[in-house]
């Protein structure tokens, strides 16, 4: 499965010393609360957003995202290998 970078965004915006205000307020999402619930991952980046993360943060989008690897996945490529 692959889905945004989170681990990645949030180094990033430390690394560039961006609050989770200034993110909030670069996004127009409002509040540091709210911009929180996206970085934690409670609440997904819609599409729109991607765009602006990749200017602001200064990371290629392709590099945004990351390839998640299901238990079963796991599973199923040891049993190939076996």
């Amino acid at each position: 499965m692959i889905e945004l970078d989170l681990r990645l965004i949030k180094s990033r915006r430390i690394e560039l010393k961006l609050t989770q205000q200034d993110m909030a307020d670069y996004l127009d999402m409002g509040s540091k609360a709210n911009y929180s619930r996206y970085e934690s991952g409670k609440y997904a980046f819609d599409a729109n957003t991607i765009p602006m993360l990749h200017k602001v943060l200064g990371i290629p989008i392709t590099k945004l995202f990351t390839q998640k690897v299901t238990d079963s996945e796991t599973i199923a490529s040891t049993e190939e290998v076996s």
